[in-house]
């Protein structure tokens, strides 16, 4: 399962795919795919966040064009080349685009409340119960709410 497509991919190389290249480029895409559903595993093909499907599309353009990872800088006559990557040889994702896709894998929701807990032989609460706020005119806060 690809969550981006071989044509998500061309678009951001320079050159028309060859068929050899579209198979190797699906290939590339079902690897990033997978490395993208650790941070969202109800994703698919159907219901993926179109800016996940652009990572991961970027993400393999990005191995098409640098399969190695190589970084270079140069100053006059001469040249430097290193090795940016943890990995080598295969797809990866920045920093960057792991926190976006970990954020839209994972919300966070923010959440409060209380619980009614009772054990089996007590009487059910029938009443609510608020506890004050510690600033100047505000209402009190529902902390139980009986049934």
């Amino acid at each position: 399962m690809a969550l981006a497509t071989v044509a998500d991919v061309t678009r951001r190389l320079e050159d028309e795919a060859t068929p050899e290249m579209a198979s190797m480029i699906q290939e590339y895409l079902e690897d990033a795919s997978d490395k993208a559903l650790r941070y969202g595993t109800s994703w698919s093909e159907i219901n993926c966040p179109d800016s996940v499907r652009r990572i991961v599309a970027a993400a393999v353009a990005r191995f098409i064009r640098n399969p190695d990872g190589y970084a270079q800088s140069r100053a006059g006559d001469e040249t430097l080349s290193w090795q940016e990557l943890e990995e080598v040889g295969s797809v990866y994702f920045t920093p960057t685009e792991i926190e976006h896709m970990q954020r839209l894998g994972n919300p966070r929701l923010p959440s409060f409340g209380t619980i009614q807990m009772k054990s089996s032989d007590s009487a059910p609460m029938l009443r609510d119960i608020y506890v004050p706020v510690g600033y100047a005119g505000g209402r009190d806060f529902p902390l139980f709410r009986g049934y």
